[in-house]
């Protein structure tokens, strides 16, 4: 289950705009405001709906950023996480070296665990908007051309 959780947003990713009919590639990008319907005194979601309506695009984006900021702040976890399958890494790797001869040669660079490596990556706050723009250049790319 946790495997195939992005599973589903990379699938509405790629076949979102044969769904939802992809744009003509000269329609402006972003579609200017004064395009969408007056929305005077509405609620939040009801602007949301509106110009999602509008664009699909708009909804596409929205759920991207969103993503984005929830992995922000799931980021302790995720560093967490490493530190935690880093540890026992090494101690897996003490576990091994019971002996001289199999105990690592001098200057030689200490094996690291590379999904513990790839969850620290992910754990990065510097990184993750940088992580969540390839998703979000997929997107635009498949929708807008």
């Amino acid at each position: 289950m946790k495997r195939n959780a992005f599973l589903l947003p990379a699938v509405l990713l790629a076949l979102g705009p044969f769904a939802l009919g992809a744009e003509e590639s000269g329609a402006a990008f972003p579609l200017p405001l004064g395009h969408y319907p007056a929305a005077e005194g509405a609620a939040l979601f009801e602007i949301l709906r509106t110009r999602a309506a509008a664009d699909p695009f708009n909804l596409v984006a929205t759920v991207i950023f969103l993503l984005a900021i929830v992995h922000t702040f799931l980021a302790t976890k995720f560093m967490h996480l490493a530190h935690r399958w880093r540890d026992e890494h090494r101690a897996q790797i003490r576990a091994r070296e019971t002996n001289e001869e199999s105990a690592a040669l001098p200057g030689a660079k200490e094996p690291v665990s590379f999904k513990a490596e790839i969850m620290h990556f992910l754990g990065e706050v510097e990184a993750i908007f940088g992580i969540w723009v390839v998703p979000l250049i997929v997107a635009v790319t498949l929708w807008k051309g």
